[in-house]
């Protein structure tokens, strides 16, 4: 037992006089990997569980501005950009329903995206109508949403935020639909940039941001004590 511990040690202060990023991973006899931080504590390794792919139009989230700009190569005419905002935008089809679309990138990834629909009877049974339809497709996709009042309806999933929003701007009643990444968009996202064709709708945006460059997920750090360390051992 003594000398299995001495060579864990040793094992342990070669492995870590030679790290240059942490955490540092080591594959354990017992089919476990643990992760030993730079502040000599460690935790299991944990495999993230794949995330659903959402989608806003044809594109979807974490995709590069590379990837986008080859998907929509035959909209490139139409585009117009907002170097500051970190927007793409330009006029399509959306669910069935002529709309100005928004696609926000972040470090040149895509986060949120957003449709604000113009319709050509600014009526309130047709932008009415047009919120029911994108309801019942949502709900029948996203389930029950999570936040919920009459022109407004919120859903959480896996780590992204989908909301349909009717509301008044400038005497003139606009939809939106926006679908945004939490994990990565970090923070709010400028406003959006108002087109010649109709002013956007501002998003509300609350997110538990993670960092881009996170390489796991895992459980908080335990402190390295004697029963741990015995259990670390015990498993080499």
């Amino acid at each position: 037992m003594i000398r299995n511990f001495l060579v864990f040690l040793f094992f342990m202060a070669l492995t870590l006089t030679v790290a240059e990023t942490w955490p540092v991973t080591v594959n354990l006899s017992a089919g476990k990997t643990a992760l030993l931080n730079a502040d000599f504590s460690w935790s299991y390794y944990i495999a993230p569980t794949p995330r659903i792919k959402l989608s806003f139009h044809d594109a979807y989230f974490g995709m590069s501005k590379a990837q986008f700009l080859k998907i929509y190569d035959s909209k490139k005419a139409k585009m117009k950009e907002s170097p500051a905002e970190g927007v793409t935008y330009f006029d399509d089809i959306y669910g069935g329903y002529p709309a100005t679309l928004f696609f926000y990138f972040k470090k040149e990834v895509l986060v949120h995206g957003e449709a604000v629909f113009k319709l050509d009877k600014p009526k309130d049974d047709d932008f009415t109508q047009a919120f029911a339809h994108f309801d019942a497709i949502y709900q029948k996709r996203y389930g029950k949403p999570s936040n919920d009042t009459r022109f407004f309806k919120e859903w959480l999933v896996d780590g992204y935020t989908v909301r349909l929003v009717l509301t008044s701007q400038n005497n003139r009643l606009f939809l939106a639909t926006i679908l945004e990444d939490q994990q990565l968009s970090g923070k709010a996202v400028a406003v959006t940039p108002t087109p010649s064709v109709a002013p956007p709708v501002q998003p509300i945006v609350k997110t538990d941001p993670v960092k881009l460059d996170e390489p796991t997920k895992q459980r908080s750090a335990k402190a390295v004590d004697l029963d741990q360390l015995k259990e670390l051992i015990d498993a080499l």
